[in-house]
């Protein structure tokens, strides 16, 4: 186990004197490989050099060429191509000049396999990652009756000019049904994903990876490269938490509770809470993965798992070699990790946004 794994550098966002850049209501953000820090906010992307300088703002609101509406994401790729998603996804170069609009209806390939798995009910994306310009993944989900029931599925792709490969498709077990909607709780397991250098892509669906041999637990996170299609699994023994340790994902459902609920919310919600609480009684386990990032070859995979002090239970695997390399506690799961720093958007009710920026021991990237 790695202790002392993290040096703060700077936090920037909430200075009044920044003027248009100041943090007001950010919804995500990533830094380019040249450390330079981009917030979406107020439908805008804020520029910020690495030391936390205001550089540039571009976007802004409406429907013109570059203008952004309820934009809520973020992601940068490799060669610093830009993606903006929101109800649609916006393409910037790494200079910042607009290259393309392109809408969710757009992926009918994605649709079309998923409708061929027998699908009847398709969700638009929800996630994606960029390589480059016109290389991207992507999840996307759906649904199909059963007559008694309905069954969810999250799928996996990878885009690029005249091709599209679907990486995975898993059905979803962290569904908490009532008779009038459905709740996704993600501490029950879900898809997660990241890129990796080489056009590679590491992913793990916790409710499905997973398996028991003896008396010891494993996960599996598996790693596909898009251009030869060749795949390897790591696996990693992982002691699993209770459901009971995931209190903080029941907070909003308590705080519904607590707000003033037309009676048909408050009998939704109610039930919900009744269902999680009945299957936490039974001592069901908490997914052993709940986030997965990366920092070039290294890859960071974030459980549910917290100790005393609610920091997060990490492991960390070199991606070329397949080997662990270390554990760790993490006090907060960072937006980004890259060459060897880890950032934080981070938001309160009581104060305004910050960016936190910190530095990680380089114990973290030694096998």
């Amino acid at each position: 186990m790695v202790d002392d794994i993290m040096t703060h550098e700077l936090t920037f966002g909430d200075d009044d004197s920044a003027g248009e850049y100041l943090l007001a209501r950010p919804t995500g953000m990533d830094v380019n490989q040249n450390g330079d820090i981009y917030v979406v906010d107020e439908d805008r992307v804020k520029v910020y050099d690495e030391t936390g300088k205001p550089k540039e703002i571009f976007g802004g609101p409406g429907q013109g060429p570059g203008e952004f509406q309820n934009v809520e994401y973020i992601t940068i790729g490799s060669k610093g191509h830009i993606l903006v998603g929101g109800r649609s996804l916006h393409f910037f170069s790494p200079e910042h000049e607009f290259i393309k609009k392109v809408n969710y209806s757009d992926y009918f390939t994605a649709k079309s396999i998923l409708l061929g798995l027998g699908l009847t009910r398709i969700y638009q994306v929800k996630n994606y990652s960029l390589f480059d310009i016109d290389e991207m993944i992507f999840e996307m989900g759906g649904e199909i009756n059963r007559g008694d029931r309905d069954e969810y599925t999250d799928a996996l792709f990878f885009q690029e000019p005249n091709r599209i490969v679907e990486v995975g498709h898993y059905q979803r077990k962290n569904v908490i049904a009532t008779d009038t909607g459905r709740e996704f709780f993600p501490p029950l397991g879900h898809l997660s994903f990241a890129p990796l250098p080489g056009k590679r892509i590491v992913y793990s669906h916790s409710s499905h990876d997973i398996e028991k041999v003896e008396s010891i637990n494993y996960y599996f996170i598996n790693i596909l490269s898009v251009d030869d299609n060749s795949k390897k699994q790591i696996k990693q023994a992982f002691t699993p938490g209770k459901l009971n340790d995931a209190e903080e994902f029941m907070i909003k459902y308590r705080e519904y509770l607590d707000s003033d609920l037309p009676d048909f919310l408050r009998s939704y919600y109610s039930t919900i809470v009744e269902k999680i609480e009945e299957k936490t009684a039974l001592g069901f386990d908490l997914a052993p993965v709940r986030k997965i990032l990366t920092d070039n070859e290294i890859i960071f995979v974030f459980s549910y798992t917290k100790n005393e002090l609610g920091a997060t239970y990490t492991d960390i695997f070199n991606s070329e070699s397949g080997k662990y390399i270390a554990s760790s506690y993490f006090n907060f799961i960072p937006d980004r990790i890259l060459n060897g720093y880890a950032y934080r958007l981070k938001t309160s009710e009581s104060d305004f946004p910050v960016v936190e920026k910190f530095k990680l021991s380089p114990v973290l990237y030694t096998n």
